[in-house]
């Protein structure tokens, strides 16, 4: 069964068992799990995992969901790079959580991996998503469907939970996080190098630090402060992260 691990500031680390296994994972904003289950027939879609009790609930409109790359989350609303079971085409797609509306926001026709967006965040008004697709940032607008890119050779980018900044991790070498004024779309301040998973006061980034001398695990969470490009350890974590897909997540205790 897998499990989640979840590493307090200041407390120890403790487990949450997940219902059943999880494909493709992402984090919302507000602390919640949304993955994809990778089963044919009635139970392949996007499943919202809540915790304090741990549930699970199919997301509106995400039955028979396919292909799954990219996830940006709201309270609101979801957008996914994915493809549907009985559908040929793929693209970026919207789903209104209240009425489980589906709306196709671009077209992905060839719905190969490499065409698709790898990595997606939902601007906090949600009438926009920050992609990246091919090594390219790329600005969506959701209602007119119109896309600007913000340049190459990056890997993956997140909006800022307030709204006034967007991270992208770099590639080609230096692999350091570039942070983006959201207002101008400009570059603004050069950061080391981060997994961009914003903190929900958007002050700090989460970085993932591998450590050879922690086997079997894989290393150990840091979380960087944007002002001053600080990394500050997360001391429940020491040698203790298993997965590289790392969020937030809003827990109280065990």
């Amino acid at each position: 069964m897998q499990k989640l691990v979840v590493f307090p500031i200041g407390a120890q680390a403790f487990n949450i068992p997940f219902p059943f296994g999880l494909g493709y994972i992402a984090y919302s904003p507000d602390g919640i799990i949304l993955s994809k289950v990778r089963r044919d027939g009635p139970n392949t879609g996007l499943y919202k995992i809540e915790f304090e009790p741990t549930r699970a609930s199919l997301v509106p409109g995400s039955a028979g969901l396919t292909s799954v790359n990219g996830i940006g989350a709201s309270r609101a609303k979801i957008v996914v790079s994915a493809g549907y079971l009985r559908v040929t085409e793929c693209g970026m797609y919207e789903l209104t959580l209240e009425s489980g509306r589906v709306r196709k926001v671009l077209d992905n026709s060839d719905c190969k991996y490499l065409s698709a967006w790898q990595s997606s965040s939902l601007s906090p008004d949600g009438g926009r998503v920050v992609a990246v697709r091919r090594h390219r940032v790329e600005l969506v607008d959701l209602g007119a469907g119109t896309v600007r890119s913000l340049g190459g050779g990056f890997l993956e980018a997140a909006w800022s939970p307030n709204g006034l900044w967007i991270a992208a991790l770099e590639n080609g070498g230096r692999d350091g996080t570039i942070l983006f004024d959201a207002l101008s779309f400009t570059r603004r301040r050069e950061l080391p190098n981060s997994d961009v998973v914003w903190s929900p006061d958007s002050r700090y980034l989460l970085a993932g630090r591998q450590g050879f001398g922690c086997d079997p695990y894989w290393g150990t969470l840091a979380m960087m402060d944007i002002e001053s490009g600080k990394l500050s350890t997360i001391q429940s974590s020491v040698c203790k992260v298993h997965d590289v897909r790392i969020g937030w997540v809003s827990v109280t205790g065990r």
